[in-house]
């Protein structure tokens, strides 16, 4: 049977090897079993090739397939075609979303960058001793000279090579280039609105052959400018380097490689032969599972990496992550590894989440950028366990800088794990307190194992040994020879996040997902509760338990709302009010209170396709962008923001459907970048587009309709229903929003950093 869990794993090692992370393979020991199918971009063939090599050494019972093409092709495969593939892996990531949402697929991993550039042979094409970046787009234009792209309609690095074209001659100031290059050889047309230029290829493109080529993608120009029979072709960078091609270095300006230059690049839009249209921006790849691939269903799961040590000896991770993994359906992988050793791991990007006790290390880890979202999670005690005649006198002493003077001024027998771990860490430095180096004594050993190891080392010794009391509770009746002679004071846990910006692959979301659960109070009473049903008492103690209100909300915490108004649900906040009042009706809510309002506008591409700018009527507006066929997003989430659309489309009679409507179901603000990135329509809360509107390109073009307020209740559930809900403080939470307090902080919310208020008051 086929593990759906292969398919993550392959994106895990394609991410990996795009951040150079990926380990040496091992030797196969078993027989291929299972077969996984992927769909990919040209430019991905020789990378894919190496993940592909590596990942069949590392998992023996996996026969990777892999089928390249164009972008826009490889996803066809799925999309029209109706094959069967595990993994889809795109050169521009937002065809997934544009051409795979929500049928085929629903989520969009974004891997790698590139650049595009202009790659010749350097034995074999024409005048490649001038060619410079300067005048390169002269050369090209020469008589004799041939110059190749791959087809727009098929493949992303067919339309960014005519976008670079346009962008050449924009950047150089070289009136009619674009023309010389393009239209001049081609069918592609392109017209020009207010310094914005809309590129349209048609099916048949018409190159003139004796001049320009076009294949169905761009590896398949790779051959002929090998050989010799084309001169010139735009390619990605990455290409040129795998085939050892030699290539003019684009200026920034027009290589779509730099996010500082993404105002430059989006003045140019190419709309294929589909109809779809494709917005300049840099070169990033997207990657996902499809939603039919073999077998996949809903038990496909994220991993998350976790470094710790004797938490996860004695079970407790175990204890945590068991309702984690249900909760958000993902697999926690723990390598048992000491504070130092998980620290390590954290500074090569080999895990998401540390939890160690080592406070001086966990300070450096930070300052050097390694580590973020530190967090107390809980404590046990440091324990002396020894021999139980006792020889160096220490029992029942609570200083453990005092003992271990003790032990050293008797030579007593003493056992070190001297593993760099937050153990030991803490045992070398109460030596240097007390100016002994034990090193260098008969009378000092070191075991170099983990904490129950390196225990029943020092019980089969008779020596001193400094442990946790978790551990030692968990093994008292195993160690005859030893007693716990010291308790010492609070030896603390803290869980770490390896920075994204260090590790962009790290599962950040997944990990600060984690790492919530585990202050929580939930993870906290798992903590508390774990060892006392076995062993008759905690193993350890919580350091975050708090009073809890749970709540759940949409924009108003995405845009900030919440964490300025309380800590973070016993109480929803929601903007649907027909469902609401069936919530109410249902007797699962109590105390409905409206705190604020904002309201809805209709944004889209300033050309204004569908001829909506200013129209003040929400439905008639809705009947010209249906009308038009003009695209559209919707959330498709069964949000208030979705139920509100869908009630307008209901009053103007209409039923969406068609190619012109698209559906994300994701939230609003990475709706409204979608529909950026397509320049479409969107019907987005003012709020959202307010934080994003440095960010977008869409212009407000519908207002005002009284329809579009949009007004916010928060809601108590009902502890009848839900018994273990906290209403007392929920309902304390709705009497804050309303009172003057919480009000002036919904009035001054975002005031700041954006110069109007993101919510009004009621």
């Amino acid at each position: 049977m086929k593990n759906r869990n292969i398919k993550i794993f392959f994106i895990l090692a394609v991410m990996l090897t795009a951040a150079g992370c990926v380990q040496e393979p091992a030797e196969p020991t078993a027989q291929t079993e299972t077969e996984l199918k992927i769909f990919h971009a040209g430019s991905l063939a020789v990378p894919f090739e190496e993940v592909e090599r590596q990942f069949e050494a590392l998992h023996p019972n996996v026969d990777v397939q892999r089928e390249t093409y164009g972008s826009v092709a490889a996803i066809r495969q799925v999309t029209d075609v109706g094959k069967e593939g595990d993994v889809v892996a795109s050169a521009d990531y937002s065809l997934i979303p544009s051409m795979m949402y929500p049928d085929y697929a629903d989520w969009t991993v974004r891997f790698a960058t590139n650049d595009m550039v202009l790659a010749y042979n350097s034995e074999k094409s024409k005048y490649v001793d001038e060619i410079t970046q300067e005048n390169w787009y002269e050369i090209i234009q020469r008589d004799g000279v041939t110059f190749g792209f791959s087809n727009p309609n098929l493949d992303p690095c067919g339309y960014r090579a005519v976008m670079v074209c346009k962008l050449a001659e924009l950047s150089y100031e070289e009136d009619g280039l674009f023309d010389e290059l393009i239209l001049k050889n081609t069918a592609i047309t392109i017209t020009e609105d207010n310094d914005r230029y809309l590129i349209k290829t048609p099916d048949d493109l018409a190159p003139n052959t004796d001049k320009v080529t076009i294949k169905p993608k761009e590896t398949d120009l790779t051959a002929l400018v090998e050989i010799g029979a084309l001169d010139y072709f735009f390619i990605y960078r990455s290409v040129a380097v795998q085939h050892n091609l030699h290539f003019v270095d684009l200026p920034e300006e027009i290589d779509l490689s730099k996010v500082e230059q993404a105002d430059f690049y989006k003045k140019i839009q190419l709309q294929t032969v589909d109809e779809k249209t494709k917005t300049g921006k840099p070169i990033v790849y997207g990657i996902t599972v499809p939603k039919n691939a073999p077998e996949l269903d809903s038990s496909l799961k994220k991993i998350l990496k976790l470094a710790t040590g004797s938490p996860y000896e004695l079970g407790l991770i175990d204890a945590l992550a068991e309702p984690f993994e249900a909760k958000y359906n993902c697999v926690v992988e723990v390598t048992k590894a000491s504070t130092g050793q998980g620290l390590e791991l954290g500074k090569q990007g080999k895990v998401d989440v540390t939890l160690g006790h080592a406070k001086e290390a966990l300070d450096t880890y930070i300052e050097e950028g390694y580590g973020v979202n530190r967090q107390a999670v809980m404590h046990n005690y440091f324990v002396i366990m020894g021999p139980k005649d006792d020889p160096a006198g220490i029992r029942d002493i609570s200083d453990l800088t005092e003992a271990h003077r003790l032990i050293a001024n008797t030579d007593s027998l003493y056992l070190s794990r001297g593993d760099e771990g937050g153990m030991h860490k803490r045992e070398k430095a109460i030596w240097n307190e007390i100016d002994i180096d034990p090193t260098i004594e008969d009378w000092y050993l070191v075991s170099n194992d983990f904490m129950m190891a390196s225990l029943r080392i020092a019980n089969e010794r008779g020596a001193y040994h400094m442990a946790d009391s978790s551990t030692c509770t968990v093994m008292k009746d195993e160690l005859s020879s030893l007693d716990a002679i010291v308790v010492g004071y609070p030896n603390s846990y803290e869980a770490t996040i390896v920075n994204p910006e260090k590790y962009s692959h790290v599962t950040y979301g997944l990990a600060n997902k984690f790492v919530e659960y585990v202050i929580s109070s939930e993870g906290q009473t798992i903590i508390a509760e774990f060892g006392k049903e076995e062993f008759g008492e905690p193993l350890y103690y919580p350091d975050a338990i708090k009073e809890t209100l749970k709540l759940a909300t949409g924009s108003p915490y995405e845009l900030g709302l919440i964490d300025a108004i309380a800590e973070p649900v016993d109480l929803v906040m929601v903007h649907a009010p027909a469902a609401e009042e069936e919530f109410i009706a249902d007797g699962y809510g109590l105390n409905r209170t409206c705190v604020m309002y904002n309201d809805f506008v209709i944004v889209g591409p300033e050309d204004d396709p569908a001829g909506i700018k200013g129209m003040t009527n929400a439905t008639e507006a809705y009947e010209k962008i249906a009308e038009s066929e003009s695209l559209f997003f919707s959330r498709g989430d069964n949000s208030g923001t979705h139920k509100k659309e869908m009630s307008i489309w209901e009053t103007a009679g209409i039923t969406p459907e068609g190619d012109w409507y698209q559906t994300t179901n994701t939230f609003m603000a990475e709706t409204l970048e979608i529909a950026n990135d397509e320049q479409g329509h969107f019907m987005t809360d003012r709020s959202t587009y307010i934080t994003l509107k440095d960010d977008v390109t869409l212009t407000v073009l519908v207002e005002g309709d009284p329809i579009f307020v949009n007004h916010y209740h928060a809601i108590a559930v009902n502890p009848e229903k839900c018994p273990n809900v906290n209403y007392e403080l929920a309902a304390d939470f709705i009497e804050h929003l309303s009172s003057a307090e919480g009000q002036t902080l919904i009035a001054e919310f975002g005031t700041n950093e954006y110069g109007e208020a993101l919510y009004y008051c009621t």
